[in-house]
């Protein structure tokens, strides 16, 4: 696994562009997130300000994961436009972004897709998709759910 570091001489004097790739293992630890695809490429900028250590960057990779209703596989691409981060200083030679950008790509992987806002998901009693055919099965018909007794009540 590759880190993010970058050494404090070489924006000690002037904002430093940067341009690295991890690999995308750093989040593979949480089983409930999307498995990222490819790479994630980091472009940024980074400038210290006395003791304060501001980077900036957009992040990029491709996540692959599936629908949480009918289990139809979704590929999507990661955008983070707008990373940013400060952090303080005293006596270290480098900083280590690695840790930072892996939060936010968590924090920007839903753990919940769903293929389209309308997905109607899987029939409870056969497992047939429904968004590609209503479902026939003769449990369909008969819903014996807990609310069924209030269809027959009259107000």
């Amino acid at each position: 696994m590759k880190n993010l570091k970058l050494r404090i001489t070489q924006f000690e004097k002037r904002p430093y562009r940067f341009t690295e790739v991890l690999d995308r293992s750093i989040v593979e630890a949480f089983e409930d997130l999307p498995s990222l695809t490819e790479d994630i490429k980091v472009n940024g900028v980074v400038e210290l300000a006395g003791k304060t250590v501001i980077a900036k960057a957009d992040i990029h990779s491709a996540y692959q994961t599936q629908c949480v209703r009918c289990l139809a596989p979704i590929d999507g691409k990661l955008d983070i436009p707008n990373f940013q981060v400060v952090l303080q200083i005293e006596k270290e030679d480098t900083i280590d972004l690695t840790e930072n950008i892996r939060e936010d790509i968590i924090l920007a992987l839903s753990p919940r897709f769903l293929c389209k806002d309308t997905c109607k998901g899987l029939c409870p009693h056969c497992g047939k998709n429904l968004n590609k055919a209503k479902c026939t099965c003769k449990n369909s018909e008969q819903d014996n759910g807990p609310w069924k007794i209030l269809d027959g009540f009259k107000l």
